[in-house]
């Protein structure tokens, strides 16, 4: 089992924020976007809460200190999440599905903590999954 807190100091290696407020985070990803996608935030702002405005944010991230920038806005729930996901992952043998992998961070989480068995990510924001393929692999190379 992967307790709360190293997934948490997983997600802070990864680049998540967690000390950072809303405005805060914001800021700091309008500041590593280039111009042109800074736009497309701003009118991902104005856009009501649909489904096409999270296909438009999620299609903003051209890194990975991009993709955490814009996942942290729910960092602490996504530790709480990965932890509880982790508990079922750890107890199963086959390969492990991620739907909606994002930038690929459970992946390389049960990785991380001895998970063997084939990951597989899928993601319907095509940047992400090519963001989660790069992370994933300069990951390897590491360990």
């Amino acid at each position: 089992m992967i307790k709360i807190g190293a997934t948490r100091a997983f997600l802070k290696r990864e680049g998540f924020e967690f000390s950072l407020q809303p405005g805060q985070l914001d800021r700091k990803f309008r500041r590593a976007l280039s111009p042109e996608k800074v736009e497309m935030f701003e009118l991902a702002g104005l856009m009501p809460d649909c489904g096409e405005r999270s296909k438009l944010i999620y299609s903003l991230p051209d890194d990975l200190q991009q993709a955490h920038l814009l996942f942290s806005h729910d960092s602490a729930r996504t530790a709480i999440s990965f932890a509880w996901l982790a508990s079922f992952a750890t107890e199963t043998e086959g390969p492990i599905l991620d739907l909606g992998c994002g930038s690929g961070a459970f992946a390389r989480l049960l990785a991380a903590h001895g998970k063997s068995q084939p990951i597989v990510g899928i993601d319907e924001a095509a940047n992400l999954v090519a963001i989660a393929k790069k992370a994933s692999r300069e990951w390897r190379t590491l360990k």
